[in-house]
C-alpha cells in the first residue's frame, strides 16, 4: 500500500509539472538572462499568435501577493494579445526580494533610473525589443496596485521607453509608503524630472483608474497622481482642456487634453474596492476572470487600456 501511494504521488508530480512546463511552453515564456537584473527579478512574456517584426509590446506588472501567471489568467492580457497582435511582458518579484511579493516602488535603491527593480524592468523591455524587432515606438506598460505604483515608477525613470501607461489603484511617484501625500504637484512632478534632468523628450500619456472603495490606496492618491503629471506635462496646470463623461452610473471618466491630443485619462469607479476591474462575459469588449484581485465591475479594463494605448482601433 505504501509504495502505491508513493507511485501515485510520483504520477501527481509528474502530472503537474507537465502541465506546468506546456503551460509555460504554450502561454508564458520564462527568460533567466536578459541583463544585469539589479532587481534580482523573473521575467516571463507571451509571444502572440502569428508573431511578426514591428508588433507593439504590453508591460504588465502584477500585485502584491501576485504573480506572472495570476495577473495574465485574471486580465486576459494574452487572448487580447492574440487577437490584436502584440507581445506581453510579465516581470515577477521573488519572495526573497519581498515576502509578500510587492514590487518595491517605495525604496530609492528600487525605484530611481538605473537602480534595481525599474532598472531590471527596463532591461527585460529592450531585451524584448531587440529579441523580436518590437516597434519602439509602440510600446506601453501597466500594473495594479504595487504593480501600478512601479508603472508610474516605470515612467518616471525611462521616459523615452514607454509611449503610454495605465496604473490602477496606483500613487505618485517617490510617494514612499505614505497613504496620502501632502505634497504640491510641482514638488511632486519635480521628483520625476530630477530623474531625468536633461531630459527634453514627451513623457508617456497616463490612464489614471481608481476605485472609491479602495481601503488599501487612498482613492485621493488618484488626484495626487492627476496633479503630479499634469505639472509634469505643463510645468502648470493651463491650456489644458478637461472633458468629463458617466461610462455608467457608477463609473466616471475625465479626459484630459493638450490642444486636440489626449494625453491623460482618469476612470473613476464608485463601487470598486482594490481590485482589478472586468466585465465578465463573451462580448467583444468583455473579459477577465473574478477572483482576489479582480471585480467584475462591467469594465473590462484590459479592453479599455488596450484601446487607450491605440492597440484596438
Amino acid at each position: 500500500m505504501k509504495k502505491l501511494y508513493i507511485i501515485l504521488a510520483l504520477i501527481l508530480l509528474l502530472t503537474f509539472s507537465c502541465k506546468k512546463d506546456k503551460y509555460n511552453k504554450q502561454d508564458l515564456i520564462e527568460i533567466t538572462s536578459f541583463g544585469e537584473n539589479k532587481g534580482n527579478l523573473k521575467m516571463y512574456y507571451h509571444k502572440p499568435i502569428n508573431a511578426n517584426d514591428n508588433m507593439p509590446l504590453v508591460v504588465v506588472i502584477h500585485g502584491c501577493a501576485q504573480n506572472a501567471l495570476q495577473i495574465s489568467e485574471a486580465t486576459e492580457w494574452n487572448r487580447l494579445a492574440d487577437k490584436y497582435g502584440f507581445f506581453v511582458l510579465y516581470p515577477e518579484q521573488k519572495s526573497i526580494n519581498n515576502t509578500t511579493n510587492c514590487f518595491q516602488w517605495f525604496l530609492d535603491q528600487d525605484n530611481e533610473r538605473d537602480k534595481g527593480e525599474v532598472s531590471s524592468i527596463m532591461e527585460m523591455t529592450t531585451f524584448l525589443q531587440n529579441k523580436y524587432k518590437i516597434n519602439t515606438e509602440k510600446t506601453f506598460v501597466t500594473g495594479m496596485s504595487a504593480g501600478g505604483a512601479m508603472t508610474i515608477a516605470m515612467i518616471s525613470t525611462y521616459p523615452s521607453l514607454y509611449s503610454s501607461a495605465a496604473s490602477i489603484a496606483g500613487v505618485p511617484y517617490k510617494t514612499k509608503k505614505q497613504i496620502l501625500t501632502e505634497k504640491t504637484a510641482e514638488e511632486l512632478a519635480d521628483y520625476v524630472r530630477n530623474q531625468n534632468p536633461n531630459y527634453s523628450g514627451e513623457y508617456s500619456k497616463l490612464m489614471i483608474l481608481q476605485g472609491k472603495k479602495d481601503i488599501v490606496v487612498n482613492p485621493k492618491n488618484a488626484k495626487k497622481l492627476e496633479e503630479q503629471w499634469l505639472n509634469v506635462f505643463f510645468e502648470n496646470n493651463v491650456n489644458t482642456y478637461i472633458e468629463m463623461i458617466d461610462f455608467s452610473p457608477d463609473i466616471h471618466i475625465t479626459y484630459f487634453y493638450k490642444g486636440s491630443e489626449l494625453i491623460m485619462q482618469k476612470v473613476i469607479f464608485d463601487n470598486l474596492a482594490h481590485a482589478i476591474p472586468i466585465d465578465m462575459g463573451t462580448g467583444e469588449k468583455q473579459g477577465g476572470k473574478e477572483g482576489l484581485f479582480t471585480k467584475d465591475s462591467n469594465y473590462f479594463s484590459t479592453y479599455w487600456i488596450a484601446y487607450f494605448f491605440g492597440l484596438i482601433d
